[in-house]
Protein backbone atom coordinates (compact mmCIF):
# COMPACT_ATOMS: atom_id res chain seq x y z
CA UNK A 1 0.00 0.00 0.00
CA UNK A 2 3.08 2.15 0.64
CA UNK A 3 5.20 1.50 -2.88
CA UNK A 4 5.44 4.46 -4.97
CA UNK A 5 4.17 4.74 -8.71
CA UNK A 6 6.58 2.75 -11.10
CA UNK A 7 7.51 5.70 -12.72
CA UNK A 8 8.75 7.02 -9.38
CA UNK A 9 10.70 4.13 -8.30
CA UNK A 10 11.99 3.68 -11.87
CA UNK A 11 13.56 6.77 -11.51
CA UNK A 12 14.73 5.96 -7.86
CA UNK A 13 16.45 2.79 -8.87
CA UNK A 14 18.28 4.56 -12.49
CA UNK A 15 19.32 7.46 -9.27
CA UNK A 16 20.37 4.73 -7.19
CA UNK A 17 22.66 2.65 -9.97
CA UNK A 18 24.23 6.12 -11.06
CA UNK A 19 24.52 8.49 -7.83
CA UNK A 20 26.91 10.94 -9.83
CA UNK A 21 24.63 11.75 -12.27
CA UNK A 22 21.99 14.87 -12.64
CA UNK A 23 18.91 12.94 -13.20
CA UNK A 24 15.75 14.21 -12.93
CA UNK A 25 12.32 12.96 -12.54
CA UNK A 26 9.25 14.88 -14.21
CA UNK A 27 6.06 12.91 -14.53
CA UNK A 28 3.60 14.84 -16.72
CA UNK A 29 0.95 11.82 -17.13
CA UNK A 30 -2.83 11.80 -16.00
CA UNK A 31 -4.60 9.08 -15.19
CA UNK A 32 -7.46 7.67 -17.30
CA UNK A 33 -6.49 9.54 -20.46
CA UNK A 34 -6.23 8.03 -24.18
CA UNK A 35 -3.68 8.12 -26.62
CA UNK A 36 -4.85 10.82 -28.39
CA UNK A 37 -4.44 12.57 -25.83
CA UNK A 38 -0.61 12.00 -25.74
CA UNK A 39 -0.33 13.36 -28.83
CA UNK A 40 -2.89 16.55 -28.12
CA UNK A 41 -0.39 17.37 -25.08
CA UNK A 42 3.12 16.51 -26.78
CA UNK A 43 4.38 19.93 -27.37
CA UNK A 44 3.50 20.94 -23.25
CA UNK A 45 3.52 17.53 -21.71
CA UNK A 46 6.94 16.08 -23.04
CA UNK A 47 8.69 18.08 -25.77
CA UNK A 48 8.72 21.40 -23.46
CA UNK A 49 10.63 19.71 -20.46
CA UNK A 50 13.62 18.29 -23.12
CA UNK A 51 14.35 15.11 -21.77
CA UNK A 52 16.96 12.73 -22.87
CA UNK A 53 14.64 9.78 -21.98
CA UNK A 54 10.62 9.46 -22.61
CA UNK A 55 9.15 6.53 -20.86
CA UNK A 56 5.72 5.83 -22.40
CA UNK A 57 2.49 4.32 -21.85
CA UNK A 58 -0.71 4.40 -23.29
CA UNK A 59 -3.31 2.04 -24.64
CA UNK A 60 -4.61 0.56 -21.08
CA UNK A 61 -7.52 3.35 -21.50
CA UNK A 62 -8.34 1.81 -25.20
CA UNK A 63 -8.96 -1.95 -24.74
CA UNK A 64 -10.65 -1.53 -27.93
CA UNK A 65 -9.01 0.60 -30.34
CA UNK A 66 -7.74 -0.53 -33.81
CA UNK A 67 -4.34 -1.79 -33.15
CA UNK A 68 -3.37 0.65 -36.13
CA UNK A 69 -5.14 3.26 -34.84
CA UNK A 70 -2.65 3.11 -31.22
CA UNK A 71 0.23 2.26 -34.04
CA UNK A 72 -0.24 5.86 -35.62
CA UNK A 73 -1.28 7.78 -32.38
CA UNK A 74 1.96 6.06 -31.10
CA UNK A 75 4.56 7.02 -34.25
CA UNK A 76 3.11 10.51 -34.47
CA UNK A 77 4.16 11.11 -30.53
CA UNK A 78 7.47 9.80 -30.97
CA UNK A 79 7.78 11.82 -34.48
CA UNK A 80 7.12 14.91 -32.44
CA UNK A 81 9.35 14.39 -29.86
CA UNK A 82 12.10 13.53 -32.10
CA UNK A 83 11.84 15.96 -34.72
CA UNK A 84 12.40 18.58 -31.57
CA UNK A 85 14.65 16.53 -29.65
CA UNK A 86 16.33 13.96 -32.06
CA UNK A 87 18.76 12.72 -29.33
CA UNK A 88 15.66 11.54 -27.03
CA UNK A 89 15.44 7.84 -26.70
CA UNK A 90 11.83 6.52 -26.22
CA UNK A 91 11.15 3.84 -23.55
CA UNK A 92 7.53 2.37 -24.57
CA UNK A 93 5.28 0.44 -21.71
CA UNK A 94 2.58 -2.10 -22.91
CA UNK A 95 -0.33 -2.30 -20.78
CA UNK A 96 -0.79 -4.96 -18.10
CA UNK A 97 -3.72 -7.52 -18.77
CA UNK A 98 -7.04 -6.22 -16.99
CA UNK A 99 -9.42 -8.85 -15.48
CA UNK A 100 -10.40 -11.14 -18.25
CA UNK A 101 -13.48 -12.24 -16.39
CA UNK A 102 -15.04 -8.26 -16.88
CA UNK A 103 -16.79 -8.45 -20.44
CA UNK A 104 -15.11 -5.53 -21.28
CA UNK A 105 -11.56 -7.11 -21.18
CA UNK A 106 -12.54 -10.27 -22.96
CA UNK A 107 -12.06 -9.35 -26.41
CA UNK A 108 -9.03 -6.54 -25.97
CA UNK A 109 -6.10 -5.33 -28.37
CA UNK A 110 -3.95 -5.33 -25.78
CA UNK A 111 -1.19 -7.80 -27.17
CA UNK A 112 -1.70 -6.18 -30.46
CA UNK A 113 -0.68 -2.87 -28.98
CA UNK A 114 2.38 -4.45 -27.57
CA UNK A 115 2.82 -6.18 -30.88
CA UNK A 116 2.82 -2.97 -32.71
CA UNK A 117 5.13 -1.17 -30.49
CA UNK A 118 7.53 -3.52 -31.52
CA UNK A 119 6.68 -2.90 -35.05
CA UNK A 120 7.31 0.39 -34.27
CA UNK A 121 11.36 -0.21 -32.99
CA UNK A 122 11.87 -2.35 -35.72
CA UNK A 123 10.95 0.16 -38.43
CA UNK A 124 11.60 3.36 -36.56
CA UNK A 125 15.39 2.07 -36.13
CA UNK A 126 16.93 5.81 -36.01
CA UNK A 127 14.85 6.75 -33.13
CA UNK A 128 16.73 4.86 -30.34
CA UNK A 129 13.46 2.82 -29.10
CA UNK A 130 13.38 -0.03 -26.41
CA UNK A 131 10.02 -1.82 -25.59
CA UNK A 132 8.94 -2.55 -22.24
CA UNK A 133 6.69 -6.24 -22.20
CA UNK A 134 5.13 -5.71 -19.73
CA UNK A 135 1.63 -6.76 -21.44
CA UNK A 136 3.77 -10.11 -22.34
CA UNK A 137 4.70 -10.52 -18.40
CA UNK A 138 1.21 -10.38 -16.86
CA UNK A 139 -0.50 -13.03 -19.38
CA UNK A 140 2.56 -14.93 -18.25
CA UNK A 141 1.37 -14.32 -14.72
CA UNK A 142 -1.73 -15.20 -15.15
CA UNK A 143 -0.71 -18.46 -16.34
CA UNK A 144 0.17 -18.98 -12.93
CA UNK A 145 -1.88 -16.96 -10.85
CA UNK A 146 -5.47 -15.77 -10.47
CA UNK A 147 -5.85 -12.30 -11.81
CA UNK A 148 -6.76 -10.84 -8.07
CA UNK A 149 -3.06 -11.46 -6.95
CA UNK A 150 -1.97 -8.37 -9.06
CA UNK A 151 -4.31 -6.24 -8.62
CA UNK A 152 -6.03 -3.44 -6.93
CA UNK A 153 -9.49 -3.15 -8.17
CA UNK A 154 -10.21 -6.53 -9.65
CA UNK A 155 -10.51 -4.71 -12.96
CA UNK A 156 -7.66 -2.82 -14.18
CA UNK A 157 -5.36 -0.94 -11.49
CA UNK A 158 -2.08 -2.73 -10.35
CA UNK A 159 -1.69 -3.72 -7.02
CA UNK A 160 1.94 -3.21 -5.25
CA UNK A 161 3.07 -6.85 -7.12
CA UNK A 162 2.00 -5.45 -10.39
CA UNK A 163 3.65 -2.65 -9.78
CA UNK A 164 6.68 -3.93 -8.83
CA UNK A 165 6.49 -6.25 -12.22
CA UNK A 166 5.84 -2.82 -13.80
CA UNK A 167 9.24 -1.62 -12.42
CA UNK A 168 11.50 -4.25 -13.44
CA UNK A 169 10.15 -4.97 -16.45
CA UNK A 170 11.18 -1.02 -17.59
CA UNK A 171 14.25 -1.60 -15.68
CA UNK A 172 15.33 -5.06 -17.46
CA UNK A 173 14.44 -3.15 -20.42
CA UNK A 174 16.89 -0.43 -20.02
CA UNK A 175 19.50 -2.57 -19.04
CA UNK A 176 19.62 -1.88 -15.45
CA UNK A 177 20.52 -5.36 -14.44
CA UNK A 178 23.30 -6.13 -16.74
CA UNK A 179 26.69 -5.96 -14.64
Amino acid sequence: PYAPIWPAAVHAAVCEKYPAADIAYINTARGGIASDWGLENVQERVIAHKPDVLIMKFGGNEPNMDPADYREITARIIAAVHEALPECEFVLVSALVHDPAIWLYQDTNYAAFERELYALQTQLTDYHIAVAPVNTLTRFMLERKGYIHMTANNINHPNDFAVRAYIHTVLQTMGMYRD
